[in-house]
Order: structure tokens, then C-alpha cells, then sequence
């Protein structure tokens, strides 16, 4: 999405956000280009630093949860409905890291090895690229969704006044999570599979073409 697209949709000023994300980048922090990363390695970057924040929080967060609903579930309601939709969120996770793990990254690896050797890859043209990402799309259409309604139930993860350090710690670790989800989404939607794509068609067209020949 363009800045003004995501802007409109979140009800945020595109002017007054323009100028923070200059800000950012004039203060001289260190920021990656991840676009300019090989596939391979930006796939490790994935794993390592999203994937296993994931595997690290998630359970510590779901054990949060469950703690959360039963000893404030009567004087918070509210919280008995996150528990649900974070074990939702907890199945969902795990089963879509993976797929990515087991068998999405690892076609893109062999891809790329293909690329850098001049190989032609094993599989068949066009197997499993388009259909990952219209699948992988539509689970992080799914989780993003579990996300906001989570976010709604726990007003924007600020906890109710004087509710105590337990809830505080709770709301924070979910906050945290949903913006490390938000960055986990954007390298593989905008980044990792539109390259990888790429990749292969350009790879199936040179060697459709070789064996034309």
C-alpha cells in the first residue's frame, strides 16, 4: 500500500507522518535495506529474527492469556475473549510458521541456489510460487484480522486504571507482538515472495526457452 492508501484506511494524517518518517531517517539510525538482500539470506533474517520471536513469545503470551481471563475474567469480561482469540492466534501461528519453514523457504532457497549456479530448479515451472503467495496472503489477512480484534477488546493495549502490574505486562507483550507482526508481514508480502516469484518466471521463461530450442 502507498503511504496515503494506509494512511486514509487508519484514519491518520499523511502530512504529519510524512515528516515523523523523515525525521526517522535523518536521525541517523540504523536502518536495513532489506530489499537489496539476497532471498536466501533475507529468508534467514526471517527465521531468526521474526520466527523465533514468535516461537520465544508466543506461548509465554498465551500463558498470559489464560492467567489473565481467570483471575480478572469477572471484572474484565473483555479478557476472557482475548484468551479465546489468542489460542486461535497461537494454532494458526504455528501451523503457518510451518509451512513457511518446511516448505515455502526452502523451494525459494533452491530457486535462488538455481539462480546464483545456473541451474535449472527440479520442480516444475510455476508449482508453488503463485499458489504460496495467495495462500500466505490470505493467512496473514486472517491473523492480521484476529490481531485488530484483539486490539479493539483491549483498547488499543492500554490497560484499565489500577488493574495492576500482571494486566499492564499482558497488554504490553501483545502490543509488542502485533508490531513485530506487522514488520514479519511486510518483508514476506512486499519483499521475499514478490522477489521470489520473480525469480522463477524468470528462470522458468530462460529455460522454456532452452529446451524450445
Amino acid at each position: 500500500k502507498t503511504l496515503a492508501e494506509a494512511c486514509r484506511q487508519n484514519a491518520l494524517p499523511t502530512e504529519s507522518l510524512a515528516s515523523e518518517l523523515n525525521e526517522v531517517e535523518q536521525a541517523g539510525h540504523r536502518i536495513h535495506h532489506f530489499d537489496s538482500w539476497q532471498l536466501d539470506y533475507l529468508i534467514d533474517y526471517i527465521v531468526h529474527t521474526h520466527h523465533y520471536f514468535v516461537w520465544v513469545n508466543l506461548p509465554v503470551i498465551k500463558e498470559y492469556a489464560l492467567k489473565v481471563s481467570r483471575q480478572f475474567g469477572s471484572r474484565y469480561p473483555q479478557t476472557v475473549k482475548m484468551h479465546e482469540l489468542v489460542v486461535q492466534l497461537t494454532n494458526e501461528m504455528e501451523r503457518h510458521m510451518r509451512e513457511e519453514e518446511s516448505v515455502y523457504f526452502p523451494y525459494i532457497r533452491k530457486i535462488s541456489y538455481a539462480k546464483k549456479k545456473g541451474i535449472k530448479a527440479q520442480e516444475a515451472a510455476d508449482r508453488l510460487i503463485q499458489t504460496s503467495i495467495d495462500e500466505i496472503h490470505a493467512d496473514h489477512i486472517y491473523l492480521g484480522a484476529i490481531f485488530k480484534m484483539i486490539k479493539v477488546l483491549a483498547t488499543k493495549y492500554v490497560p484499565p486504571e489500577n488493574s495492576g502490574v500482571t494486566l499492564n505486562v499482558y497488554y504490553q507483550k501483545l502490543k509488542n507482538f502485533q508490531e513485530d507482526f506487522y514488520q514479519h508481514v511486510h518483508l514476506e508480502n512486499n519483499i521475499l515472495f514478490p522477489k521470489a516469484l520473480k525469480l522463477e518466471q524468470g528462470l522458468n521463461a530462460k529455460y522454456q526457452q532452452v529446451d524450445h530450442n
